[in-house]
C-alpha cells in the first residue's frame, strides 16, 4: 500500500478508505461489507472523508490482497454466504506505523 514516489523517495499516503476499513477493523469486530458501510453511516465519518459505499468493497478487497485484513466465509441459514473481515497482525502493524509517521508531523 505504501509505494515510494513523489519527492525523493516519499512514501505515498494510503486512500483514505483504507484507513477508515483498518481503523474500524482495529476496534476489533469483524465486519463484511455491508456492516462496514453500516458502520461509516452511523458514525456519519463520510460527511468528513471522501468514502463511498463502492470503495468500501473496494478497500476491503485491496487490503486483503496485501494481507492486511483476513477473510473467512460465513453462512446464516437462508442468507448468502458473506466474507467477514477482522484485521491481520500485519495489518496492525501497518497502521500502527503509519499513525506514529502521521502523528510526527503535527
Amino acid at each position: 500500500m505504501s509505494v515510494k514516489g513523489g519527492k525523493k523517495g516519499r512514501k505515498k499516503k494510503p486512500p483514505y478508505s483504507d484507513l477508515i476499513v483498518l481503523f474500524f477493523l482495529y476496534q476489533g469486530d469483524p465486519h463484511c461489507g455491508y456492516t462496514m458501510k453500516k458502520v461509516i453511516a452511523e458514525t456519519r465519518i463520510h460527511e468528513w472523508l471522501p468514502i463511498s459505499s463502492m470503495t468500501v468493497y473496494q478497500s476491503m478487497r485491496r487490503l486483503a490482497n496485501l494481507g492486511y485484513i483476513e477473510g473467512e466465509v460465513e453462512k446464516k441459514s437462508a442468507y448468502p454466504e458473506r466474507i467477514m473481515y477482522c484485521i491481520s497482525e500485519k495489518g496492525k502493524k501497518y497502521f500502527d506505523e503509519f499513525l506514529r509517521q502521521e502523528m510526527g508531523t503535527y
